[in-house]
C-alpha cells in the first residue's frame, strides 16, 4: 500500500469529521438567531481555561482549586443553557450519526486500526487493481469463508485415499495460511484441474484476502496479459498512459495470472511469459498461475527455461472434484422444477 492511497483514506477520515463539526457549527448559528444569549454564554464557557490559567499563573489559587471552579462554573453555565433551549421549545442538538461507532470515524481504536479502515483499505486496493487490471474479484462473495466444500464429493477415491472434499479441504486451509503468513518467502502458486473445480474462486479468494491486508494485486486472464503486453511493446497502446499498468504487473506483491493455454501460443507469448515470471522471481515477488495444464505441459507449450522455472519455483496445487459449473446448473433446474 502506496503512501498516496493512505492519504486518500486519511482525507476520507477527516471528510468525515469535518462534516460532522459543520454540522454541529451549522446547528449552533440557528440557535445563536433564536437565543442571543446562548452565544454569549458559549463565549463564556470558551474561555473558563484561559482565565482560570491565569488565575493560577497570578498565584491568585493553586491549580486544583482552579481546576474545581472551572468545572463548577461550566456545569452552572451549561445547566443555564439548557433551560434557554428548553424555554424556547427548540430541539437538542443531535450529532451526526458516526459511519463507525467503534472507532468514531477515526479508523482507530488506541493504537489498533480499526475493521472500518481495513474495510477502505481493501476497497482502494480493489479498486486499484480494477485500474490497472481485469480484475473481477468480488469482495463480498469470494471469500474464504464462502467457499462451498459441499460441491465436492465425500467419496473416497482409493487412488489417492482421500475423498474430494477432504483434500479440497485441506487446499483451503493450506491457502488460508498462505494469506495470513504471506511476504518475502512466501511461495509462488500453481493451480491445475480440469475446468470448474474452484480455481479461478480460490485465486479470488486469496486475492480478496491479500488486498485486505495491503498487498498489491493484480489479475489477468492469460489471453489480455500477453495481448497487452504485446501491444505495449510495439506500440499498440500509448505508453504514457498504460505505464502504471504494465509497471504493476512486474512490481505488484501478487500477481495472477489465469486460464493460462487458453491464450494463442507463439514465440513471443514464451518470451515474455519467461520475462515475467523471471523478472518477478529476481524481485521477490509472487506469482499465481491458474491452468487447466498439468505443470508438466509448461515445459512443451512454453518452451523448458519455462518449464524449468515453474517447476523449480512453484508448489502444486491440483483441483479435484467434480465440475461445480454443471452441478450448479442442476440444482438451479432442480428448484425451479420443484
Amino acid at each position: 500500500m502506496d503512501n498516496k492511497m493512505l492519504g486518500v483514506i486519511a482525507d476520507e477520515y477527516r471528510e468525515l469529521q469535518k462534516l460532522r463539526k459543520e454540522h454541529a457549527e451549522a446547528y449552533d448559528r440557528y440557535l445563536y438567531t433564536k437565543i442571543p444569549q446562548v452565544a454569549t454564554i458559549d463565549t463564556e464557557i470558551s474561555t473558563l481555561a484561559v482565565r482560570n490559567a491565569k488565575m493560577v499563573v497570578e498565584g491568585h489559587l493553586d491549580v486544583d482549586t482552579a481546576f474545581a471552579k472551572m468545572e463548577a462554573e461550566r456545569e452552572s453555565l451549561q445547566a443555564h443553557r439548557r433551560k434557554l433551549i428548553a424555554a424556547a421549545d427548540i430541539e437538542p442538538y443531535k450529532p451526526l450519526p458516526f459511519k463507525c461507532d467503534k472507532c468514531g470515524d477515526t479508523g482507530k481504536i488506541g493504537d489498533e486500526l480499526c475493521m472500518c479502515y481495513k474495510e477502505r483499505v481493501r476497497k482502494h486496493m480493489i479498486q486499484s487493481a480494477k485500474d490497472v487490471s481485469n480484475f473481477s474479484c468480488n469482495i463480498d462473495k469470494d471469500t474464504f469463508a464462502s467457499f462451498n466444500l459441499e460441491y465436492y464429493d465425500r467419496t473416497v477415491i482409493p487412488k489417492i485415499g482421500i475423498s474430494p472434499f477432504d483434500y479440497m479441504k485441506s487446499i483451503v486451509s493450506k491457502c488460508v495460511q498462505y494469506c495470513r503468513s504471506f511476504g518475502a518467502d512466501s511461495e509462488n502458486l500453481f493451480f491445475t484441474g480440469e475446468p470448474g473445480r474452484g480455481k479461478t474462486y480460490m485465486a479470488n479468494c486469496i486475492a480478496n484476502e491479500l488486498l485486505s491486508s495491503g498487498h498489491s494485486v493484480i489479475y489477468h486472464t492469460a489471453y489480455k496479459l500477453f495481448q497487452f503486453l504485446e501491444d505495449y511493446k510495439f506500440g499498440n497502446i500509448d505508453r504514457e498512459t498504460y505505464a502504471e499498468n504494465y509497471r504493476a504487473i512486474y512490481d505488484s506483491d501478487m500477481l495472477i495470472i489465469d486460464d493460462l493455454g487458453t491464450e494463442y501460443i507463439t514465440a513471443y507469448t514464451c518470451a515474455v511469459f519467461f520475462d515475467v515470471l523471471n523478472s518477478r522471481m529476481l524481485n521477490n515477488k509472487k506469482t499465481l498461475i491458474s491452468t487447466n495444464l498439468s505443470m508438466s505441459d509448461m515445459s512443451n507449450k512454453y518452451t523448458e527455461r519455462v518449464g524449468s522455472r515453474i517447476e523449480g519455483e512453484f508448489v502444486n496445487f491440483r483441483f479435484i472434484g467434480d465440475d461445480i459449473r454443471v452441478l450448479k446448473r442442476k440444482l438451479q433446474r432442480n428448484n425451479q422444477q420443484s
